[in-house]
């Protein structure tokens, strides 16, 4: 999965003129890798079926695409200033956004528009990042627009949202149903929201696409709310928010398995982002118990029909014992010309120039700090374990350019 992960707040950051706002170059760099995407996709296209995809995903950063990020703070007080969703669209004339902000994100959406397109001809899986809870729902707004304009004419999900929602809008077409999709699995409201965004894509007829992660703004949540006196939104202890990812990547393997057994196509995709050896144990028993896959010469072969709709992931240099386990474990179907190969696990590659990516990668150390922990509660033995893999791989390849002299 490709992963741009330069941020607004970037010393290198330009806004060109007539650019409303937005960070034209890093739009063109996402477009950029989504065309290199489509081209990991088979060449025999003639005899391809539509739902064939690249297996190569590409990641979005929304805020990475704007020079005043909280142009999306704004929004979300808009939306939320709103009684019923639908009623008040973030870029429309409110008190909270001023004729600057409703440039910005006209523009905004004009180009994810752009993307998203690319991204269903190039049939490349286009996955929006989680951010913090005060931008969250603004982003929701975007995605959930995308998401019923490209998922509802596509046999399979192409637009996948991993957010923290906040907010419960209403519609008359979908009654109580909240907009978002998935939160974060950090947040409290997780479950009951996952359930919930998912019954609103059945009621407006599209499929969804789920990235699920534990959470990544643990210390900016808590200072948000210490800062503004109010309840925190995320839940108090690890062992909390396992149980949160857990139950809802029970909910979502429940509901592929249901579609799989029931041929209702592919309505679902869930995508298990996850460091955590329990919870990828967890999935695969789910997976064992609903005949999802089937046990041969001592791996788990998955379904043939199941191949696109459940992936797991891992961050590139981080968790390589995980990643190297599933790889081995988990088998794909034989390939064919009109069911070609979808990878089941998955790296997330971030990139950038140096000075781009460098608060990007420092801000996920910082957060995946407890990798290097042991943890039995996450199944990891911590960074003796990770030393061991890293000097077996250095001997690995010693071994090799000894034999090629």
């Amino acid at each position: 999965m490709l992963n741009y992960s330069a941020e607004s707040h970037s010393a290198s950051v330009e806004v060109c003129p007539g650019s409303h706002g937005l960070l034209t170059a890093n739009i063109e760099e996402v477009k950029a890798a989504i065309n290199f995407a489509s081209l990991t996709r088979s060449s025999d296209l003639t005899s391809l079926s539509a739902r064939a995809l690249s297996p190569t995903l590409v990641s979005i950063k929304l805020t990475g695409f704007l020079a005043d990020p909280q142009v999306l703070a704004r929004a979300t007080l808009a939306l939320n200033s709103s009684i019923f969703y639908g009623e008040v669209d973030p870029k429309t004339k409110t008190e909270e956004l001023s004729g600057g902000d409703r440039m910005t994100l006209e523009a905004l959406m004009s180009n994810l528009r752009e993307i998203a397109r690319k991204a269903s001809e190039g049939r490349v899986r286009l996955l929006f990042d989680a951010e913090q809870s005060w931008i969250q729902p603004a982003i929701d707004h975007f995605v959930d627009v995308l998401s019923q304009e490209i998922n509802s004419a596509s046999p399979v999900p192409i637009i996948y949202n991993t957010c923290k929602s906040s907010q419960n809008r209403r519609s008359a077409e979908t009654d109580h149903l909240p907009l978002v999709g998935v939160d974060q699995a950090y947040l409290k409201s997780t479950p009951e929201r996952l359930a919930a965004s998912l019954r609103r894509a059945d009621v407006l007829g599209y499929s969804t696409g789920t990235k699920l992660v534990r959470g990544a703004y643990f210390d900016s949540e808590l200072a948000q709310s210490l800062k503004n006196n109010v309840p925190c939104p995320i839940w108090p202890n690890k062992a909390a928010t396992d149980a949160s990812y857990n139950k809802c990547a029970q909910m979502l393997e429940t509901r592929v398995a249901k579609e799989v057994k029931e041929g209702l196509g592919v309505k679902t995709a869930a995508f298990f982002a996850t460091h955590n050896y329990e919870s990828a144990r967890l999935v695969l028993e789910r997976m064992m118990e609903d005949e999802l896959v089937q046990e041969r010469e001592g791996k788990l072969e998955v379904l043939k029909n199941v191949t696109g709709q459940i992936s797991f992931a891992q961050l590139l240099g981080m968790c390589d014992n995980l990643t190297l386990t599933l790889a081995s474990i988990l088998r794909l179907p034989e390939p064919s010309k009109t069911s070609p190969p979808i990878p089941l696990v998955i790296k997330s590659v971030p990139y950038a120039t140096f000075e781009q990516a460098i608060p990007y990668l420092i801000r996920r150390a910082n957060e995946n700090h407890s990798i290097l922990q042991g943890d039995p509660t996450s199944g990891r033995t911590g960074a003796a374990e990770e030393r061991k893999a890293v000097a077996h791989e250095i001997m690995r390849r010693y071994s090799l350019l000894w034999t090629s002299l």
